[in-house]
């Protein structure tokens, strides 16, 4: 794979400069966060290659997966660990991977995995400052065409502007909770008749996993972590919208559309409920 450019590298040594990583295991996150801008860096050079796609997107998953494990391991750890300039060059290079057309927003979602709230956040606001490209193969299909793909730009926050406010978490996370909720029902909203057909009983399945991660992690963030208002985090996952979703995946149940098996392992304990209401189902599929 081909190594970052000059420009590219004192970025890096810029950012470690400022706010430098180097606690335990900090070669292994600066492995890391480097892998997804390299990565991302090498795809500009031939976007058509699927091996370089699916190198950035393996590299995307493993810094999210590393970053969700530190969150839970120690959140208080991970909120210094996880925050360094180069972090937020890395939450950079996603938001301009799909404005320029390099993937598509659902390849860098389901890459990201919607499990790390913070990240995902920040990637969605700022990928949706630019058009997000809705086929990620355009930035290939410039590239046949003789274009030239942008550099990475990658900026110094110490340059940015001081914020003026800070952002309300209570604010935050209601968006989160709305943006999760949306998801939900536009995955809901499949005929019941095509679900007979695996590949959109999948997409549903796929489409709820962002929903009950959010709505699950939320939960156990305010128990574990913040360790305060659960009845309060409860209740906001109570709203009309999450009604509707519940009821709605219920009505899926005892059609037959949705069983145990078709759930993910790891979400089984979110459904549960569910599936007791739901009771008996019904076999509408062939």
């Amino acid at each position: 794979m081909p190594r970052v450019s000059d420009d590219l590298n004192s970025s890096i040594a810029k950012s470690r400069q400022v706010i430098a990583d180097d606690g335990a295991g900090a070669a292994e996150r600066n492995a890391l966060r480097t892998a997804v801008i390299e990565s991302a860096t090498a795809m500009r050079g031939a976007p058509c290659d699927p091996a370089l796609k699916r190198a950035y997107l393996s590299s995307v998953t493993a810094y999210t997966r590393a970053k969700l494990k530190a969150v839970k391991d120690d959140y208080a750890a991970s909120e210094v660990q996880w925050s360094t300039l180069l972090d937020k060059h890395v939450v950079q290079t996603l938001a301009q991977q799909t404005s320029d057309g390099l993937v598509s927003e659902s390849e860098q979602m389901k890459a990201i995995m919607a499990h790390d709230l913070v990240s995902t956040a920040f990637w969605r606001a700022n990928a949706l400052r630019g058009e997000i490209a809705d086929d990620g193969e355009k930035a290939c299909a410039r590239f046949e065409r003789g274009e030239a793909i942008a550099k990475l730009v990658l900026k110094d926050p110490r340059k940015e502007p001081a914020p003026t406010f800070r952002r309300d978490p209570d604010e935050a996370r209601d968006q989160v909770r709305t943006y999760a909720r949306k998801a939900a029902l536009k995955a809901l909203s499949v005929a019941p008749s095509d679900l007979c057909d695996r590949p959109s009983k999948e997409r549903l399945v796929e489409g709820l996993e962002g929903y009950w991660d959010k709505r699950s992690g939320e939960l156990w963030n305010a128990e574990h972590v913040r360790q305060r208002d659960v009845e309060a985090t409860q209740a906001a996952w109570q709203s009309p919208a999450d009604l509707e979703i519940e009821a709605k995946i219920v009505d899926l149940i005892r059609r037959g559309h949705l069983t145990k098996r078709d759930i993910i392992k790891r979400q089984r304990d979110e459904y549960a409920p569910l599936f007791a209401r739901a009771g008996p189902a019904a076999r509408t599929c062939a």
